[in-house]
């Protein structure tokens, strides 16, 4: 017998692999700008969401505005000055640290003041020697000869109370010359019942 050979038992060769299409050129020109196209349509969009969002910023900001705007022409009241018609050596009083009120009053001569706040301090009683222990590191002199007195009665009937007595005269033009001021049997009185002691 003559051998034959059998083909299939031979090894395949692959076959070539298919070659690509052939590039369109204007296939891809086309998707080339349809690229370009979306590129542009994401960043119009995403620069027309920032333009939004800063509209609607100022829009609230505007609204905003407006409401407080109205409520304020409904609401608002301005703060009352409640220093704004006294006189100006009581503003200058309070406008003074507590601490150093009394010794400032009497650098500027502020006698009186000095005087209502002895006396508001004290609960708006003082006797003679208190007011004289109270001046006495700022007025030169508070003993003398100088008396405070009231006539009381007509005629015959006239008689005269001795109310303080030896006061420098300093001392005792400050204590007749004080408003709201009364000196009586020895004891210096002022009405604190209105008043606001933080201020003296």
């Amino acid at each position: 017998m003559t051998p034959t050979s059998d083909k299939s038992d031979m090894p395949s060769k692959p076959f070539p692999p298919t070659p690509p299409d052939p590039i369109d050129p204007i296939d891809e020109g086309v998707r080339a700008l349809r690229q370009q196209h979306k590129l542009s349509q994401e960043a119009h969009r995403d620069a027309f969401e920032q333009q939004a969002s800063a509209a609607y910023e100022r829009h609230e900001a505007d609204r905003r505005k407006r409401w407080i705007d109205e409520y304020r022409a409904d609401n608002y009241m301005p703060l009352r000055d409640p220093h704004r018609n006294l006189p100006r050596e009581d503003q200058y009083r309070i406008s003074l640290p507590p601490d150093q009120r009394i010794p400032r009053l009497a650098e500027v001569g502020e006698w009186e003041q000095v005087l209502y706040c002895v006396l508001v301090r004290a609960g708006g009683t003082c006797t003679i020697d208190e007011i004289k222990r109270a001046f006495l590191p700022y007025l030169a002199e508070v003993d003398g000869d100088q008396q405070i007195i009231e006539t009381i009665g007509e005629g015959a009937a006239t008689h005269t109370l001795i109310h303080a007595s030896q006061l420098s005269h300093s001392l005792a033009n400050i204590l007749c010359g004080a408003f709201g001021v009364k000196v009586k049997h020895g004891r210096v009185t002022y009405p604190t019942k209105d008043l606001d002691r933080t201020e003296y």
